[in-house]
Order: structure tokens, then sequence, then C-alpha cells
């Protein structure tokens, strides 16, 4: 009996996956014939990036949303710092809400489509991100029976934070800032000297920005490795 007990709750557990879900913040004052191209174009890109590691690709459902499923909670959140990374580089400029939810999906994950799937763990994702309320986060976590599952929402919200300030103006700027540390070599980029490049760096919080990912990245590490431990 206690073996039965046993088998059926890793069948549970096998049976739980990584369900990520996004919309667009405030669609409703863009122009659909510009932002629905880009929205469509940056989920591509994330799904090229990451085919090997999603075992149902971001499929955009409701024109404005997208939904998937990752393989691994690493994955999960690398897709997710991947789309924030390509949202620099839309036109016009737009944000995303993401839900990650560890929840059940009863019927075959899809490979193909993230299409046809049913279960309480995507009934939740799909209730959270219908939440519109005043002051909602833009990443939620709901991973129930996760270690450090509190430090990552935080730290999400201050990677929400520190981003928050940023101008589409500087998106092209702030995405070179993100990936090369010389300032010089940004310098020389944007016809600017190294001088005004540090200051930028430091106005925009770029080195804080990237040590919250780091740590985040960190954090869901750590998460992984004890709860298999």
């Amino acid at each position: 009996e206690i073996l039965s007990g046993l088998v059926g709750s890793e069948m549970c557990i096998r049976d739980r996956h990584y369900i990520v879900m996004a919309d667009i913040v405030r669609s409703r004052v863009y122009d659909g014939d510009f932002l629905m191209p880009e929205f469509k174009r940056v989920v591509e890109e994330c799904n090229r990036a990451y085919r090997e590691k999603l075992l149902s690709p971001f499929t955009i459902t409701l024109g404005d949303e997208f939904q998937g499923v990752a393989d691994s909670l690493r994955n999960a959140v690398e897709a997710i710092l991947f789309l924030e990374d390509r949202l620099l580089t839309v036109h016009p400029a737009f944000s995303l809400r993401y839900v990650l939810v560890y929840g059940a999906i009863d019927t075959p994950v899809n490979p193909d489509i993230a299409h046809g799937m049913a279960g309480p763990g995507l009934t939740a994702a799909r209730e959270a991100l219908a939440r519109k309320r005043r002051g909602r986060l833009r990443f939620q976590l709901d991973i129930p029976d996760h270690p450090y599952s509190e430090e990552m929402q935080m730290l999400f919200r201050l990677l929400e934070l520190l981003s928050a300030h940023w101008k589409q103006k500087d998106y092209g700027l702030i995405k070179e800032l993100l990936v090369n540390s010389s300032d010089m070599a940004v310098a020389a980029l944007f016809e600017k000297t190294a001088s005004q490049i540090w200051k930028r760096r430091k106005t925009l919080q770029i080195e804080e920005f990237t040590s919250v990912k780091e740590l985040l990245m960190r954090t869901v590490d750590y998460c992984e490795r004890d709860r298999h431990a």
C-alpha cells in the first residue's frame, strides 16, 4: 500500500509541467497592424532559440497572448529572459506580463503547437493571466513545492523595477550595454565618449540589472538542485 502511494505520487509529479503564458500590457492602445507582427516575431525567435527546450512551443492563442510548456524551470525562466531581451528591439515598444505555473496537464503535451491541451495547471495559468488588478506584477510565479520560489519572485520584481524607467529611445544602447562591458567599445558604436557611456551605464543601472539577472539564474539552479537532492 505504501509503495502504491509512492508510485501514485510520482505519477502526479511527472504529470506536472512548467507552463508559461504571457500577454501584451495595454495591447488596446497600439495599432494592431504594427503591434502583431512584432509580437509574432519575438515569439518565433524565442521558439527557434529554445526549440529543444520547449515541450510545446510558445503559441499565440488570442491575438495578444501566448502559451507554451518548457522542459524545466531553468529553461522556462531563460525563455522569459530571452523574450525580455528581444523586446528591446520591437517597434512600437511594448511589454509583456508573464505567468509561470508548475501544474498538471491531463492531456498529452502537444510538441508541435500549444493547442488542444487541458488540465488544472493550464486553467490556473489562464486565470492568473486574466486577473487585471491594479498593481499586478509583470512576472508571476506559481511553482508550489519549489524551494526559493519567494526569492525568485522577488528577483523578478527587482528586474521589473530596474527596467521600468528605461525609455524606447535608449533601447539600442541598453541592449549593447547589457552584453558589452567595455565603455570604450560601446562609445565607438554610438559616437560618444567613454565617459558619457559610463555615466549612461550608471544612470540606467545596467550593472544592477545584470547582477540581479545572474542571481536569479543562480537561485533557479539552487532550486532545481535542492528539489532533486
